[in-house]
């Protein structure tokens, strides 16, 4: 848990299932989503941050994980209420 005192509120972004929608327009050219097994969103410091699990089958090499990071990244800047998406692999 983080001290609300300290980090910025989470109180004006949008609920799960909203959020949820989001993504998933931000990424619906991102073929590799199709294979997505699990997304877990962290409410923290009053941005969404992102925990995106994909099967271990799909994974190549680091460069090709960082350019997947980079695009999924970079189709949620529009929406300021996403932070940090990090990718695995498993």
């Amino acid at each position: 848990p983080e001290d609300d005192e300290i980090a910025a509120p989470c109180k004006d972004l949008p609920l799960r299932n909203e959020a949820r929608k989001m993504i998933n327009r931000a990424w619906t050219d991102i073929g590799e989503v199709s294979s997505l097994e699990r997304l877990v969103l962290h409410y923290l410091d009053g941005r969404i941050k992102l925990d995106i699990y994909f099967p271990l089958s799909l994974y190549r090499d680091e460069p090709q994980v960082a350019e997947l990071r980079s695009r999924l990244q970079a189709a949620l800047m529009p929406h300021r209420e996403f932070g940090e998406v990090r990718v695995y692999f498993g």
